[in-house]
């Protein structure tokens, strides 16, 4: 999988960070602030490199859609978000899970110059991406594969420091059976 490809098609509109996936900001927004609370509160990027260091710890660290799906070491990523995290603290995040049969194309840039579609095929538990970008003078398209984690797995690794409090379909605290993504809340033991 290529992560270049993966960073360009995720994150790019907080309202769709994900091809398909829509995503209600009002309500993260009052979901983060609820779970803040008047307690600090640590909003990451999907670049590691720009995440604070480990001499800084939060009360509510919140993980950006995807980043613990597209790690390519969870171990690592989810050792640094524990870093992150104060005890007792707790660490969100949203993750995409193993799809079902789709097809969607969502465009990502249009202006004058450029135009930029997502193409995401989602069969056998795995998602094919497409990045295409039309110019005035190229085309070019790049693909990579994305077998997203299942909730096990994530809760298996995060289970050597975090306790889950509970996974909904949404901010909004939908069922998670079936949802295409989630948000998951653990708390800290560390």
């Amino acid at each position: 999988m290529s992560a270049s490809l993966v960073s360009e098609i995720l994150g790019v509109d907080p309202r769709r960070p994900w091809p398909g996936v829509a995503r209600d900001v009002a309500a993260a927004e009052v979901g983060i602030a609820e779970l803040a609370a008047g307690r600090s509160a640590l909003i990451l990027c999907g670049v590691s490199d720009a995440w604070p260091d480990a001499e800084q710890s939060f009360d509510v660290v919140v993980a950006p859609l995807g980043l613990l799906t597209a790690a390519s070491d969870l171990t690592q990523h989810v050792r640094r978000l524990g870093e992150l995290v104060r005890p007792g603290g707790v660490l969100v995040t949203e993750e995409l899970a193993p799809p079902g049969d789709l097809t969607f194309i969502e465009p990502i840039v249009v202006d004058t110059s450029t135009v930029v579609l997502s193409a995401v095929t989602a069969t056998a538990g795995h998602y094919r991406l497409s990045h295409i970008r039309f110019t005035d003078q190229s085309r070019s398209v790049r693909t990579c594969k994305l077998r997203p984690r299942r909730a096990e797995e994530i809760d298996g690794v995060l289970a050597a420091g975090f306790t889950l409090v509970g996974r909904w379909a949404d901010w909004k605290g939908g069922s998670a059976e079936g949802a295409p993504w989630h948000v998951a809340v653990y708390q800290s033991c560390w």
